[in-house]
């Protein structure tokens, strides 16, 4: 019995060989520090960049490098592009389509993935995505990060977009039903207990048509307005521990569709931050709590779920 939709379930059955996400970073800033904004309270502006990458390679130096150094570790050879860093339909559309081009056009490539905010959002960049999807004939997924469907939560994070202007863009991104919609969601922000996560999950999926969905706990980085948040403020965050964390992911799983693609639900470093009593839990032992956590119930994805 599968108890949940795993992504590498997905990619296995879908590719039919162990296929790995490629992660690529193009040069752009993030449009939520521009124009005076400081940016989302949780994130310190710093970008992920492999240890196999230096600072300037261009996206085909980036794909040739990447695919070397996971072919050579994992013995990979089937890869997903994923433009990981910022949001990545901001910018000039034809330097996006060029780029998205680079990526899809090459033979090692799979797919792609391209990681953007809900306000980047609009049909221009939907049509040239949905275009290139066809050209390759290869499967694109837009994941946008959204972390609440809460307003007050991500007013009180610095989101600078609403719950609305998601459903819009969401809307927009599957109504050719071409593209795969990822949201990224986090758990653990102020004000945001057990039950009104677990609301706010229910309401992205009743609302949404949702092919996949990444979770996160928090990470209350130093320097960051939510640690400030945080130092001042303790009491407006729920102290998770692998038990309670656990269980609401679980909770969280029976409500969401059955045909919902599970991309993550624990950090690689799941419980480790100064907002939880627990430090040595990793995302393996979260998994397998989840999984016997599931089999305790008797339960499944999608056994609770309401449209």
């Amino acid at each position: 019995m599968e108890l949940y939709k795993s992504y590498n379930n997905y990619l296995k059955q879908k590719y039919g060989v162990k296929t790995w996400r490629l992660p690529l970073a193009r040069d752009e800033e993030c449009p939520n520090r521009l124009f005076g904004r400081s940016g989302c309270s949780f994130c310190d502006g710093s970008s992920f960049l492999p240890d196999y990458l230096t600072p300037g390679d261009d996206i085909d130096t980036q794909l040739i490098k990447g695919r070397d150094f996971f072919s050579a570790r994992l013995g990979v050879g089937s890869f997903l592009g994923y433009f990981q860093s910022n949001s990545n339909t901001y910018g000039s559309r034809m330097e996006l389509r060029a780029d998205y081009r680079k990526v899809l056009e090459k033979e090692f490539i799979c797919g792609l993935v391209i990681s953007t905010r809900p306000d980047n959002i609009d049909e221009e960049i939907v049509d040239i995505i949905e275009q290139l999807s066809v050209e390759f004939d290869k499967e694109v997924w837009i994941e946008l990060g959204l972390q609440s469907s809460d307003d007050s939560t991500l007013k009180l994070i610095q989101r600078n977009h609403t719950y609305s202007d998601f459903v819009n863009a969401a809307a927009l991104i599957k109504k050719g039903g071409i593209i795969k919609l990822g949201v990224h969601m986090i758990i653990g922000l102020p004000g945001e207990e057990p039950d009104r996560i677990l609301l706010s999950n229910r309401r992205l999926f009743t609302d949404n048509v949702i092919d996949g969905v990444k979770y996160r706990l928090l990470d209350i980085v130093e320097g960051t307005g939510i640690y400030e948040l945080y130092r001042t403020n303790p009491e407006l965050f729920y102290k998770f521990d692998d038990v309670t964390f656990t269980s609401l992911v679980c909770d969280i799983i029976e409500i969401m569709p059955p045909e919902t693609v599970i991309m993550r639900f624990a950090n690689f470093k799941s419980l480790e931050n100064v907002n939880t009593s627990e430090n040595r839990v990793t995302k393996g032992t979260i998994i397998r709590q989840v999984e016997m956590e599931l089999l305790r119930r008797g339960t499944s994805q999608g056994c609770r779920y309401k449209k």
